[in-house]
């Protein structure tokens, strides 16, 4: 029985680790998704000229609330290359507003702008919950030239999107603003590769019939700032034991 037992864990460690790693690459998936439409706009010619020379009219046009929605957009923003806030907008409807946003991301936009030579992507927490962020350097279509400022975009994960991550991942997982680590966790020995969430390390907890997972989310300032959390059901492990107690009938009847 113990050489089945140990078989079975192994097997349900892994499917964990693979549990986790799929909750793991949808947020990476995700911020794939932003980084590649950040990246677009930064080198797009236009915006290198209004990065230059602001014209209000046409980043009104191009980068106006109207134009946030369609985008899949919670905020954009483009800085000059003197750090100068050239324009910003947000989606009022999903419930914070530009003169709110502004103060909280201070932190954040400061080291945004430290940091706009190439494209990156974090979790910025404000208060309505944490939202993906991604930056690129402005500059010209072909690569040449001086960077010439910032674009800045933000996706909130708000409930619709997590709904659609959990589609996504067939995985019952939990996104939570709060760091708070439920007591009888310990560090899984394996963790994932870094990514956009976090340094890939997780803590787990069990009974006999689930594990809880539990990941830690971290800013793009390193700092803690939410939770994922996923429940996994001990069905390999069930599936044993319910194999071993057939075996043992089986030999005790023909014994």
């Amino acid at each position: 029985k113990r050489s089945v037992d140990e078989s079975y864990d192994a097997h349900e460690r892994a499917d964990l680790v693979a549990s986790m790693g799929r909750v793991e690459q949808s947020f990476e998936s995700s911020a794939a998704s932003l980084r590649t439409l950040t990246t677009d706009w930064a080198v797009w010619n236009e915006m290198y000229r209004y990065a230059l020379k602001p014209n209000p009219e046409w980043a009104e046009e191009i980068i106006g609330k109207d134009s946030l929605a369609p985008a899949d957009l919670t905020m954009a923003m483009i800085f000059a290359k003197d750090g100068r806030l050239l324009i910003a907008n947000t989606i009022e409807a999903q419930g914070i507003s530009l003169a709110s946003l502004l103060p909280q991301m201070g932190d954040y936009l400061q080291h945004v702008k430290s940091d706009m030579q190439k494209t990156r992507c974090g979790i910025v927490r404000v208060d309505i919950g944490l939202m993906l962020t991604c930056w690129a350097g402005i500059v010209q279509g072909d690569g040449s030239g001086e960077v010439a400022g910032a674009v800045v975009m933000g996706r909130l994960f708000d409930a619709s999107r997590e709904k659609r991550l959990r589609e996504q991942t067939k995985l019952p997982f939990m996104l939570s603003a709060r760091y708070d680590m439920p007591p009888g966790f310990k560090a899984w020995p394996e963790p994932l590769p870094a990514g956009v969430m976090g340094t890939g390390e997780f803590s787990a907890s069990f009974d006999a019939g689930n594990y809880r997972l539990a990941y830690p989310v971290q800013d793009i300032l390193g700092e803690k700032v939410g939770l994922i959390t996923l429940d996994v059901p001990r069905k390999i492990h069930q599936q044993g034991l319910l194999l071993y107690q057939q075996v043992r009938q089986q030999l005790l009847l023909t014994v």
